[in-house]
């Protein structure tokens, strides 16, 4: 199920209330929205990323990941794009997951 641009700035809103009206709840230390991107291949999704850095006003980065990151006070914004091969290459390392079992809880 996708969220509306509504939903997020009504949830957005209902949090920033929750937390002033309950002085005594934990804050997260480093709180973060992360937006990942949605599309059908890479180039689309880069671009998205790009246009997320040109509202944002900085600079896409490009490595493993695509980023584009901002910091509003001590809340920050990030748009993540993560290329098919990198992506293709954590399911391939996941599969062999449930194969690994750990006896007593130490590595």
């Amino acid at each position: 199920m996708s969220t509306t641009r509504e939903e997020l700035i009504a949830g957005l809103r209902a949090v920033a209330d929750f937390y002033e009206a309950n002085p005594t709840m934990p804050v997260p230390a480093y709180p973060d929205l992360c937006v990942h991107t949605r599309g059908d291949n890479d180039e689309a999704e880069v671009e998205q990323v790009r246009a997320a850095a040109e509202v944002l006003g900085v600079e896409m980065k490009v490595g493993a990941h695509v980023t584009a990151d901002r910091a509003f006070g001590k809340v920050g914004v990030r748009v993540v794009h993560v290329p098919s091969p990198v992506m293709a290459n954590h399911v391939a390392h996941m599969s062999y997951a449930d194969n690994i079992k750990v006896e007593d809880g130490t590595r």
